[in-house]
């Protein structure tokens, strides 16, 4: 619930900022009749050559906005935003589209401007200013109105800033977000980054989510807090409410696992889905020690089941969401086997679990003699993962802070299939010691087989899938406590058959 707060507390600045400036782009509607998104003096014939000199008439220098009109044959459909340099270096990029950023030369004077594009494109036209923040363009696809957003052009900024506005990387925005709020409050601190539709490889881009991609700080000595936004040419805008806008105060280090780099170690671990939305803060799930992780969400379009991808932002470290979020119930989730067989709910086994990357794990370890075979190898079979309640018996924390792992005996299941996101980790910790199976929880784990003993590993399958239809095979591993205990619900249940008939 709280996580819910504050995103819909960020959500609430980015409407209101995306009402300031809506999502357009120019599209000619001349004679020649395209319908491809185009420039306001967009022209694909070599009109004339332009030298990057200063620009004669100063007046045009600066960042502005554009504004078709369609009296003209100009219709907007993506914002344009033209900014150009003293020097006569201009830069043209489209808010809310993925048009491509165009660069090149510019030149005006007397009322007539032209462009050459490093792309090779060409267009010249004549200008006249209707008051000193309106500049009115004509070109060969029409009349364009831009309208001044500042005097100066903010070029040097962007290149001085080294980001690329359609591939920016979180940290890059990080550092200046923390630099911006310097003056707003000196001890305020960098709590959590939240980014709406990044690029599938964790990249920015500003031009498209620099508004959905929000840094939230925390002040101490004031108890509120503030939220940055990075535009397109690496401008911080600070929003501060006054309050806190969000529900985690401890600060994120200084360095930290970019976002592109925690999608580099997500595709190794073979997570697949087209990301919508990323977040990094600290988790702190109750009595364990809290952590600063990336948690990524995917749009659920390849059906896996692993649809949220968890790595430590610090040590690229890999675990499920359910190691950092604390579950409302806790039941393990996924359905028990149907009665009537080995692994079904209440047998008193004595299992194992492991640990390994973060995986609390009841497993159930086997001694399986394949024929032929001079001794018996051993197979685990994962039940279910630990509840929270399990997990503070198995990782007890010391007076020290540090934690101490204990074996425990409990009853096996109910068996949980693990999800997407559940095998995914199995594999990063186990790899090839992972082996197929035909029936729940449809893989277990053998370090005695090698990978490309295709025999062996088919054996195992086979003796797996030979136990589970077994219905003896269960009882053997019952305590007499436990075996007792059935007997006498099986007599109940016949007594009860009886009465009734």
């Amino acid at each position: 619930m709280r996580r819910w707060l504050w995103f819909a507390g960020g959500g609430i600045v980015v409407l209101f900022l995306i009402a300031i400036i809506p999502a357009i782009h120019a599209v000619s509607t001349g004679s020649s009749g395209a319908d491809a998104p185009r420039s306001h003096i967009a022209s694909t014939a070599p009109v004339s050559t332009v030298s990057t000199t200063a620009v004669k008439d100063q007046r045009v220098v600066g960042h502005w906005i554009g504004f078709g009109n369609p009296a003209t044959g100009v219709v907007i459909t993506a914002q344009p935003i033209l900014d150009i340099a003293p020097d006569g270096n201009y830069l043209i990029a489209y808010q809310n589209s993925d048009l491509p950023i165009e660069r090149g030369a510019f030149e005006a004077e007397d009322g007539k401007w032209k462009l050459a594009s490093r792309d090779g494109r060409h267009d010249e036209g004549s200008y006249q200013f209707s008051n000193e923040a309106t500049l009115v363009m004509t070109g060969k696809d029409g009349q364009m109105n831009w309208m001044r957003l500042a005097t100066e052009s903010k070029q040097a900024k962007l290149k001085a800033s080294g980001i690329d506005p359609r591939h920016a990387k979180i940290t890059q925005l990080a550092a200046i977000a923390r630099e911006a709020v310097k003056k707003w409050r000196p001890d305020a601190v960098l709590v959590a980054i939240q980014t709406m539709n990044p690029q599938n490889d964790g990249a920015i881009n500003l031009l498209t989510a620099g508004m959905f991609t929000q840094f939230s700080f925390y002040s101490p000595s004031a108890d509120n807090g503030a939220i940055v936004f990075i535009s397109a040419f690496a401008e911080p805008t600070l929003s501060a409410t006054g309050t806190k806008v969000s529900p985690y105060t401890k600060a994120i280090p200084d360095k930290f696992l970019d976002l592109t780099d925690a999608m580099v170690e997500a595709r190794k671990d073979g997570y697949r889905q087209h990301i919508v939305r990323a977040e990094m803060h600290y988790f702190a799930k109750h009595n364990r020690e809290y952590r600063f992780a990336w948690m990524i969400m995917g749009d659920g379009q390849i059906n896996d089941g692993d649809n949220t991808y968890c790595i430590d932002a610090t040590n690229k470290q890999t675990f499920c969401q359910a190691d950092i979020l604390d579950s409302e119930t806790n039941a393990p989730e996924g359905p028990s086997q149907p009665d009537g067989h080995w692994m079904r709910d209440g047998l008193q086994y004595s299992a194992t679990f492991t640990a390994e990357n973060e995986i609390i794990w009841q497993m159930l370890p086997l001694q399986i003699k394949l024929h032929g075979a001079a001794k018996p190898i051993e197979v685990t079979i994962p039940i279910r993962p630990y509840s929270d309640d399990d997990r503070e018996r198995i990782l007890p924390m010391k007076p020290d802070g540090s934690w101490s792992m204990q074996k425990i005996s409990s009853g096996a299941g109910p068996l949980h299939v693990p999800t997407g996101e559940e095998r995914r980790i199995f594999r990063t910790v186990y790899g090839d010691q992972m082996i197929p199976v035909e029936v729940p929880p449809y893989f277990v784990i053998c370090s005695d087989v090698p990978k490309n003993s295709k025999p062996a590993r088919e054996a195992v399958q086979h003796e797996i899938e030979r136990l589970y239809d077994d219905p003896n095979w269960g009882g053997e591993m019952q305590s007499e406590e436990a075996r007792q205990q059935q007997q006498n619900q099986q007599q109940q249940n016949q007594s009860r058959s009886r009465v009734r008939m």
